[in-house]
């Protein structure tokens, strides 16, 4: 199983890929496992399907090969979604306190939304693999600070996504393997943002929310 996904709604929801061409669906917390109608969607063991931050019934997915695919109903039935196709990989991400802004990658090009997935826009500038994004929910929300990390370094917007520098500078290895970030409601704390890089050195950063791209070994 790959790609696992949780519902920030409802942990009970969740959402696994199989390398056998299904995906299956969990409503228990994971005692008990439906596959989804192969009818309805492929699995795509490369690209993390993501729950919607607020509606339970949401859920965003690739289907196969093919594109970004969206369900209503828990899962049950998908459509596809005309403005992302082509081969998906990395984690599809959305904004927790803006639903309408998402990142995802298709075609080894990353994408954002600011209508919840109707239409995409390029991220320019970026270099690497996709892996993930982070949305810094501490900015305001018509104008995001957001993260996303490649597998050539990490890149900070301050414009929702419109444009991007390189906030890997000061990494022990510029080769990033995974990526985290994380908010505080406490003002002294903000934003912390991990990246685990190659030989197993993991950074961590608050200056990199402010400007300054600092990371410090963890």
């Amino acid at each position: 199983m790959f790609t696992p996904a949780i519902s920030p709604v409802n942990p009970k929801l969740m959402m696994v890929n199989c390398d056998m061409s299904a995906s299956y669906m969990s409503i228990d917390g994971g005692e008990t496992w439906q596959m989804i109608n192969h009818l309805q969607l492929r699995s795509n063991t490369q690209c993390r399907p993501a729950f919607h931050p607020k509606d339970p019934n949401t859920i965003f997915a690739s289907n196969g090969w093919t594109g970004l695919a969206v369900s209503h109903d828990r899962g049950t039935h998908w459509s596809a979604i005309s403005g992302l196709t082509g081969v998906l990989a990395g984690d599809i991400v959305i904004d927790e306190g803006n639903s309408d802004n998402m990142i995802a990658s298709a075609n080894k090009k990353v994408f954002r939304s600011a209508d919840a997935g109707k239409t995409w826009t390029p991220c320019d500038g970026l270099h690497g693999e996709y892996l993930t994004a982070h949305f810094d929910q501490t900015s305001p929300t018509q104008r995001r600070t957001c993260f996303i990390a490649t597998s050539e370094g990490i890149w900070r917007s301050t414009d929702g996504g419109v444009s991007w520098s390189s906030k890997t500078a000061y990494l022990p290895e510029t080769t990033v393997k995974a990526f985290a970030g994380s908010c505080s409601t406490a003002p002294s704390r903000g934003t912390t943002l991990t990246a685990n890089t190659r030989g197993e050195s993991t950074g961590r950063s608050t200056e990199a929310i402010r400007g300054s791209p600092r990371w410090d070994q963890a």
